[in-house]
This record gives C-alpha cells, structure tokens and sequence, in this order.
C-alpha cells in the first residue's frame, strides 16, 4: 500500500480543489473506470460539457467504492463528493504518469522499447519481430490489436491497438523482469493522446501511410501530423522505413527515418514464398531491421516456420478452392492484398468479400470499391459488398457509398448479412477460384446498433467446409 501523501506531493503543483475525507487514504492501484473502481484504487475520471455527463457520472458515483477520484475537464459542484481531487484536464496526462511512475515504477536498465506506427502493416511487422527475437535466443511480448502476445500465443487480451497509458505501463511493468524486447503497435490516435507519456523507444518503425481515420483527424495533414509525434519518444535509436516505399520516403524526408535494407542482404534461410514479394516482404524486411538493431548481426537464420499473425493473409484451403481471410479495411491496404492475389494466381477467379465500418470515415467507402474493382478482371473477378462493423449506421447505407465506386463494375453482388455473403461468395466459387474476406481479419464480433454480436469470419468459412466434407 502507498500513503495518500505521497500521492499528493507529487501531483500538488496541479491540485485546483479537494474535497473532505482525502487524508490518510492508503492506495495500491490506478484506472480509468468508476464503476470497477476498488476499495484503494485511485480513479480519473474526465467530465463532458452536458448535463447528462454530470448526471451519469453521479450515478456511477454513488455505488463506486474507489479509494481517491481524480475529477478533471466540466467539473460542477464537487464538495459534497468525498474522497476527490479536481485537476486541470490539461495536466491530467502528467499527474496519470507522476502517480504511476509511484505505483508502477519501470526500471532504468528494464526491457528494451519498439514503437511500430503506420496505417497497415503494425501487427504483421510486430508479430514477425518478436518470432525473429524468439529465433535469436530472446523473450520478448508485442502489444497491439491481437492483446499481448508472447512467441507462443496471446498473453492477455486488449482492447485498444495501443493501450490506454494506464494499462500499458502496467503491462510494462507486469512483465519487465522476464522481457527482454517489448514490440508496441503505435497508432495515431495514441500519439494524439499522448498513451506513449514518459516512455522512450529504443527503435521505431513506419510501416506506410495512406488514407484512414480521417473521422477523427479531418485531414490526411493532421493525421501525418499526429504519426511524426512518434519521432519525440525516439530516445537515441533510429526509425525505420521499409527498404521500397518510395513514398513514405518522400514524406519522411525531413525526419530522421532511415530504410531498411533489401531482403537479400540478411543472412536468413529456408523463407516460406509468402514473404518474397508485395507487403509482407516490406514488413518482413523492417522486422529483420528491427532485430539486428537491437541484437547485432543477423546470420543462418532459419524462416521456415515463420506465418502471418491470424486475420493477417491466413489461408484456407477447400478442396481445390484457396480462401484468405484478411484485416484490410483501408483502401491502400484492400488494393495491395487484391493485387497481391491477382500476381500470384494470375489464372484463377477472384471474389472479394468486404464492407466498411459505420460512424468512421466515409470518405474512404467510394474509394475502397473503386480501387478494388480496378485490380480484378471483370470478365471473371467477383465483388461481393457487404456489412462490417455497421455500429449506429444503416449498413445499406454504407454499401451504397461503396457502390458509389463500383458503378460499371459488371459482377458485383449486394448481400446485408455478411455471413450470407460469405457463403454465397463460396458456393459460387469456381473449384479453382479464391476468395479474398476483407475487413474483419481476427474480429469474433460485429457491432449492430451499439451491440456487439458473436460474428467470425473464419467459423463461417468453417462452417461451409465442414457441411462440404459431409
């Protein structure tokens, strides 16, 4: 247990109000959660400009068993709450880190730091460094939007791509007696919240940049923006670019970035095919980077087992019909895996399963049917448009945007229920056909109407074979 007066000489300079009952609380935990919140648990909690928000929060108030709250943003009248501190909403990152560097301290000489940023690639790149690291004799954990992994599987789940700063300092801090390397997926909506706060990074990586999130930051301006925040948690490493992306070397041409070497300078063997060309050989290259930065000189260095991370290009073989499933959900992303499938099987059908997220950006849904449909043969490709994650938006909406980008395509099929698009999408496969399932990847749910609903590509796909083979 920690003495609330240690807790409050080092966040007293940002104290703006206290209200009774605060002395002689002994505290051992941090969150973000009122409603969970423990006996001696310190809670932070930020208040919303309406009076709904100050009426949910006194209900949750009421049955809370916290230890000390922590009010910050439209704080009303506070002095009738007990145990509670109001802050500026300004400083609340500081006193969030200042109480966890109390709580949960890291050690000076811990485990090494790598930030992985970019629109797509991040959990590809960081699952294939950390199967390099376990190669190379080290332990290491990644996490990022598959939970905390370690080479062996899912350590705990996650729900964020990057945690918030509460939860990722005390991962951190959980495991660094026993970790070696930790690999962090960076998003831009981290950097933008600052999740990273008091953390500095070995080495870093940039996988890409292309079109997404632009619901939250307006403009691709603004989104590049929050990516370079990255470059101010570098502490005396590098930031990699991956060996042929042109482009991203172009933007990053006033940033220290520097670029990976070429696949054929490492000394590694026995490479399964998947990795030899398009993106998963960029993310391959920038995962051997990665390694040999942090470890020394890569050499003999056996790739026979090495796969993708579930979601991420898996495979599913039907008799003679190929199925990948795959998270693709951005326009770059669904345009590199159909070219990938077209240059790797130039002979045979292709279908395409996707749709986009609703309350997102719905820019990018024209755009998405339209690159797709420039990468496919209309005399024999197949479309199939579909839900996703919908949320609070008509989902035949949505598709009609897609289709907003697909207006001659000659093949395109418009099913509501994804699961039936995905079995009808496989029933009218040729017996030497693929099929590309975008969007979802590792999902198991679909979020209709605020409620999230057991959903998983791969069990449909499941689910067709099994009724096959019977």
């Amino acid at each position: 247990m920690t003495n609330i007066n240690d807790i409050f000489r080092a966040v007293a300079p940002f104290i703006k109000g206290e209200s009774d009952l605060v002395k002689g609380i002994e505290v051992d935990d941090i969150s973000e959660s009122l409603q969970d919140a423990k006996k001696h648990e310190i809670v932070f909690y930020r208040l919303r400009e309406s009076g709904k928000a100050w009426e949910d929060f006194l209900d949750r108030y009421k049955t809370s068993e916290h230890g000390l709250l922590v009010l910050y943003g439209a704080v009303r009248q506070f002095g009738a709450l007990e145990r509670c501190l109001v802050i500026d909403e300004s400083e609340a990152l500081s006193c969030k880190k200042l109480i966890l560097d109390i709580l949960y301290p890291l050690k000076k000489d811990g485990p090494k730091l790598v930030g992985i940023t970019g629109t797509n690639g991040k959990t590809t790149t960081a699952h294939l460094a950390l199967r390099i690291t376990s190669l190379m004799g080290k332990k290491g954990l990644s996490v990022g939007t598959l939970g905390v992994l370690s080479s062996e599987g899912q350590v705990e789940r996650a729900t964020l791509t990057t945690p918030s700063l509460i939860d990722l300092r005390k991962i951190i801090y959980k495991y660094q007696e026993s970790t070696d390397v930790f690999f962090l997926e960076v998003s831009s909506h981290g950097l933008d919240q600052g999740r990273m706060s008091g953390l500095q990074f070995n080495w870093g990586a940039w996988t890409n940049f292309t079109q997404d999130h632009l619901d939250y930051h307006d403009s691709m301006e603004s989104y590049f923006y929050c990516k370079t925040l990255i470059f101010d948690y570098l502490k005396k490493g590098k930031l990699f670019r991956p060996f042929s992306e042109s482009d991203l070397e172009e933007k990053l041409n006033d940033f220290p970035a520097f670029s990976t070497k070429c696949l054929s300078d490492w000394d590694i063997i026995n490479l399964p095919p998947l990795f030899l060309e398009g993106f998963n050989r960029k993310n391959l290259e920038l995962a051997l980077q990665l390694n040999e930065s942090l470890w020394g000189p890569i050499t003999k260095l056996d790739l026979h087992g090495l796969d993708t991370p579930r979601g991420r290009f898996s495979r599913v073989q039907i008799g003679g019909k190929l199925v990948i499933i795959d998270y693709a959900h951005t326009p770059d992303a669904l345009e590199n895996i159909t070219k990938e499938l077209k240059s790797m099987y130039p002979e045979r059908p292709l279908g395409v399963v996707f749709g986009c997220g609703g309350d997102r950006d719905r820019k990018k849904r024209s755009v998405m049917g339209s690159v797709t449909a420039s990468c496919l043969d209309p005399e024999k490709d197949s479309i199939y448009v579909t839900s996703d994650n919908p949320r609070t938006e008509n989902p035949l909406k949505i598709m009609d945007d897609i289709l907003g980008g697909l207006q001659d395509y000659p093949k395109i099929y418009t099913i509501v229920e994804r699961k039936e698009a995905i079995l009808k999408a496989l029933s009218l496969m040729e017996e030497n056909g693929v099929l590309l399932i975008a969007g979802k990847g590792h999902e198991n749910y679909q979020e209709i109407k605020g409620v999230r609903y057991s959903f998983c590509d791969f069990k449909v796909v499941d689910e067709f074979k099994n009724r096959r083979v019977l």
